[in-house]
């Protein structure tokens, strides 16, 4: 792996996790100052949910949920969170091999004294590194937010944990799918709306697969009901055999990206 370009596309990567880091915290603060609120009024809240369409309650993982409790709401933010890890993530798969090329400077730097296994190496590594700051913030983030507005209310922090640590697997998954769909495509200009697209339509996928029920095989192709954050609350943990999928499909794209990119025609400038 070339440490030189690790360092280096870890600084490309400074401002970007300051950002989404930002935006991470204020979504927090925001959201959870909430609590208190719902926990008071948690007949109300009951009431008001129980008038909304199931479908809706479905899709945003509603069902089986009291936010009355701390967990119980902070479910249905982390949903919005996820969205925000997913769009991140992404974006850092498709620049694993794009960004050179839209930038018009990946063939000076292939024609460097390294080879294509060392580029992909070292630009892997610097996107994991990226994702990992984001989740240390994510877990800050979590963490003092409920330890400020829980408003006395109990919560199992072992599940807290263990919701949040599902986020690695869930960004591996986009940052792997991006990768892969930036050496299928032709030449993406520009990362964001792919980003977009890979994320609303694997949440779109997990929320038709809820309204057609538990049985559909649609719910076993998407992150968001492999780490759903409702189920960890209503069931204690994730499904195993859901978050082995993932991961195996995570290490299949991965690997399409890999074996692409060694063998990827690169435009000149």
């Amino acid at each position: 792996m070339s440490w030189p370009l690790y360092l280096y596309t870890v600084r490309q990567h400074g401002r970007s996790v300051a950002r989404w880091g930002v935006g991470l915290l204020a979504m927090h603060y925001l959201y959870v100052a909430f609590y208190p609120v719902f926990a008071e009024q948690a007949a109300a809240v009951q009431a008001f949910l129980r008038q909304l369409p199931p479908e809706y309650r479905t899709a945003f993982g509603l069902d089986g949920v009291n936010l009355s409790q701390v967990l119980g709401y902070y479910s249905m933010i982390f949903l919005f969170v996820q969205m925000l890890l997913a769009v991140q993530a992404s974006r850092y798969g498709f620049d694993l091999v794009a960004a050179e090329e839209r930038h018009r400077t990946a063939d000076f730097l292939l024609t460097r004294p390294v080879s294509r296994s060392q580029v992909f190496g070292a630009k892997l590594l610097a996107a994991l590194t990226a994702l990992g700051l984001t989740w240390a913030v994510t877990w800050a983030a979590a963490w003092s937010s409920l330890a400020l507005f829980h408003a006395g209310h109990p919560y199992d922090r072992r599940l807290l944990a263990l919701m949040l640590a599902g986020m690695a697997p869930f960004q591996g998954f986009f940052l792997a799918g991006g990768a892969a769909l930036a050496v299928l495509l032709p030449r993406p200009r520009h990362s964001l709306p792919y980003a977009l697209g890979l994320t609303f339509g694997m949440y779109a996928l997990s929320a038709a697969g809820d309204l057609q029920g538990r049985a559909s095989p649609l719910e076993r192709l998407t992150p968001f009901a492999a780490f759903d954050p409702s189920q960890v609350v209503r069931h204690g943990g994730y499904e195993p055999g859901a978050v082995a999928l993932m991961a195996a499909l995570s290490l299949l794209a991965l690997a399409v990206a890999y074996a692409r990119f060694l063998r990827r025609d690169i435009p000149a400038p």
